[in-house]
């Protein structure tokens, strides 16, 4: 399934000259009374195009946490990846004030 995404993220971003890549964190340390510190690190990095974005989402050891394609075609907006450990492919249109999907 990782595979299927990443290959969907090269041809939307190779597919389009624009394309933008956003890199975010969260950072948490935390010392509680006994003066343990610990911390935790959440990495976004988000490659963008025309065509749609690709999110990746690592925890504190780097490791893929969420990996999802978003596009939209013909109107239709399409998500594929894993969030949140959950492996999903979903679609949806807006008619109106409705959004359906």
């Amino acid at each position: 399934m990782k595979k299927l995404i990443a290959a969907m993220a090269a041809l939307l971003l190779t597919a389009n000259a624009f394309a933008s890549i956003a890199l975010s964190g969260k950072y948490t340390g935390t010392l509680n009374d006994s003066g343990v510190y610990t911390q935790d690190l959440v990495t976004t990095l988000v490659g963008a195009s025309a065509a749609g974005a690709v999110t990746v989402t690592l925890d504190k050891d780097f490791a893929v946490d969420d990996m999802f394609v978003e596009s939209t075609i013909g109107g239709i907006k399409f998500k594929l990846g894993e969030v949140d450990d959950v492996t999903s492919i979903g679609a949806s249109t807006t008619i109106g004030p409705i959004t359906v999907g």
